[in-house]
C-alpha cells in the first residue's frame, strides 16, 4: 500500500512508519494494493470520513467495511493514529481485504467476543527467512514489518498491535532462531524476556512446505524452544508452512507430499519434548504477490485453487485460542531444563570419589606392582620382602620429613606472630613515651602559674 493511500484511509501517523522496502519473490507483500489514489484535501477527507460514520445504520451491518469504521474513528479521535508505537493503532488494513475475507474475519472475531475474549496475541517463531515478517504483513494487510531480499532478520522481538470493532490483535514478530549452523540463544533469551509479562494465545511456528526433510539444526531449534520456554508452549502451537503453493516432487501426489511433510514436523516437535496431548494443527501460507486469486479477489492455494489460505489461517488461530488456555512463560522452567544447572550437587561427590579412588586403590596397586617385580620379571619371595621393608622405610622417612616441615612452618608462623605482637607493643610504648613528657610539661606550667599567683 502506498503512503498516500494509507494516509487517506486514516492508518498512517508518521511517514517513517511506512518506508518503502523491496520484497523477495517468494515472500513479498502484495504489491497490487499500490494503486493511484485521487488527491483529496485534508478537510474533505475529514468531512467524508465523519459523514461515513454518521451514516452507519442498521442496514450497514452487512458491510464489514462500515462495521469497522466506528472503532477506527474512535481510535483516531483519541490520538491512536498519532500515538507512540506501544499504543494500539486502528486496523486500517482490514478494510482493503476482499469483502469475503473481511466477512470471514468479522465472524471469527465475533466468536471470540461471544466468549468474552477481546484480545488475541499471536507469537511468530521459526528459523531465518521462513516468512515470519511476511506473514505478519499478510495478517494485518499492512506493511508492519520490513522484508527485503538481503536484509538481516528481525533484530529483536517486535509487538505489532491493531484494533478494530472493539477487538485488539497483537502479533509478535521475532528474530530467526538460527545463527550460522547453531541455535541463536540470544534470540531465544530476548523472546523469553518479552514473554515475561505477555501471555500468548497462539504460537505460529513457521517452516517451509517446499523443504523435504527435518535437518539436525531444526531438531536443535525445537529442543531449544522446549528448554527455554517450556514444553507447554507446543499446546498453543500451529505449524505454519509458508510457500504453500509449492508443488509436490515427481512420483508423489500433492496430498501425500503434504501429509508426509506435516507428519515429519510433528514427529520432530514431539521428539523435542512437546507434550503428547499437543494437537499441532497445520496452516498453509502463501505470502507471494504471485499467488493465484479467486473471483472474489482472495488468495487461493491448492491443486484446485480452492483453499482461501488467509481465512483458513485466521480460523486455525481462533480455534486454538478457544480450545487451549493462554501460554504464560515461567522463567523457572528454563533453569530446571538447563543441563548445566541440573544435579550440580553431585560434583563435590564425584571429586571426593576420585580422590579416594586414587589414594586407596590406584596408589596401592602401583606400589604393590613396584615391589613384586620389574621389567625383567617378578622378584623372589625374599626380594619382595626386602622391597616391602624398603618401601615401608621410605614412607616412614617421608612422613617424618612432612612432620618436620609442618613443625618448621608452625614455628615460623609463631615467630611471625610474636614479632608482629612485639612490634605493636613497641609502637605503643613509643607513642606513650612521647605523650608523657608533654603531660609533665603542662603540669609544671600549671604549678608555676599557681605559685606566681
Amino acid at each position: 500500500m502506498s503512503f498516500r493511500a494509507a494516509q487517506q484511509q486514516g492508518t498512517v501517523a508518521e511517514a517513517e512508519d511506512y518506508e518503502e522496502v523491496e520484497y523477495e519473490d517468494d515472500e513479498e507483500y502484495d504489491e497490487e494494493d499500490d494503486e493511484e489514489v485521487e488527491e483529496v484535501d485534508e478537510d474533505e477527507e475529514e468531512e467524508d470520513f465523519d459523514g461515513q460514520i454518521e451514516e452507519v445504520d442498521e442496514e450497514s451491518e452487512d458491510e464489514p467495511m462500515q462495521q469497522f469504521a466506528p472503532a477506527r474513528a474512535q481510535a483516531m479521535r483519541t490520538g491512536g493514529a498519532g500515538s507512540p508505537a506501544q499504543v494500539t493503532r486502528p486496523w486500517g488494513g482490514i478494510q482493503n481485504l476482499p469483502e469475503a475475507t473481511q466477512r470471514s474475519f468479522l465472524e471469527l472475531l465475533q466468536q471470540l467476543k461471544k466468549n468474552n475474549k477481546r484480545e488475541l496475541t499471536v507469537l511468530l517463531l521459526g528459523k531465518n527467512m521462513m516468512g515470519k515478517s511476511s506473514t505478519a504483513n499478510s495478517l494485518f494487510n499492512e506493511s508492519v514489518a520490513q522484508v527485503t531480499s538481503f536484509q538481516q532478520d528481525t533484530a529483536r522481538p517486535q509487538a505489532i498491535k491493531r484494533s478494530a470493532h472493539g477487538f485488539e490483535l497483537t502479533v509478535i514478530d521475532t528474530p530467526g532462531l538460527l545463527d550460522s549452523d547453531c541455535v541463536n540463544t540470544s534470540a531465544l533469551k530476548s523472546i523469553a524476556h518479552t514473554l515475561r509479562d505477555q501471555p500468548v494465545d497462539v504460537v505460529l511456528y513457521l517452516d517451509r512446505l517446499d523443504l523435504y526433510r527435518v535437518e539436525r539444526t531444526d531438531q536443535e531449534i525445537m529442543s531449544a524452544i522446549t528448554n527455554t520456554l517450556g514444553p507447554k508452549i507446543w499446546r498453543n502451537t500451529i505449524i505454519g508452512l509458508s510457500h504453500g503453493k509449492a508443488v509436490a516432487p515427481r512420483g508423489s501426489t500433492q496430498d501425500e507430499y503434504t501429509e508426509t511433510r506435516v507428519e515429519t514436523l510433528r514427529k520432530a516437535i514431539r521428539a523435542a519434548g512437546a507434550e503428547k496431548d499437543a494437537a499441532l494443527p497445520v496452516a498453509f501460507i502463501e505470502n507471494s504477490s504471485h499467488c493465484s486469486k479467486n473471483d472474489a479477489g482472495e488468495k487461493v492455494i491448492g491443486v484446485n485453487k480452492d483453499r482461501r489460505w488467509l481465512p483458513e489461517l485466521m480460523s486455525q488461530i481462533v480455534c486454538v485460542a478457544q480450545s487451549a488456555p493462554a501460554f504464560h512463560y515461567d522463567p523457572s522452567i528454563s533453569k530446571k531444563r538447563n543441563p548445566n544447572k541440573r544435579r550440580r550437587w553431585l560434583i563435590p561427590l564425584f571429586i571426593i570419589a576420585q580422590v579416594a579412588l586414587k589414594k586407596y586403590v590406584i596408589d596401592r596397586i602401583l606400589e604393590d606392582d613396584g615391589v613384586t617385580g620389574d621389567q625383567y620379571g617378578p622378584y623372589d619371595a625374599e626380594t619382595i620382602k626386602e622391597e616391602r621393608q624398603r618401601l615401608k622405610g621410605e614412607k616412614a622417612r617421608a612422613k617424618a620429613r612432612r612432620e618436620a616441615e609442618k613443625e618448621k612452618l608452625a614455628k615460623q608462623a609463631s615467630k611471625r606472630k610474636a614479632s608482629a605482637r612485639s612490634q605493636v607493643a613497641n609502637k605503643f610504648r613509643r607513642s606513650a613515651k612521647k605523650a608523657l613528657p608533654e603531660s609533665d610539661d603542662s603540669s609544671d606550667d600549671e604549678s608555676s602559674s599557681s605559685d606566681s599567683d
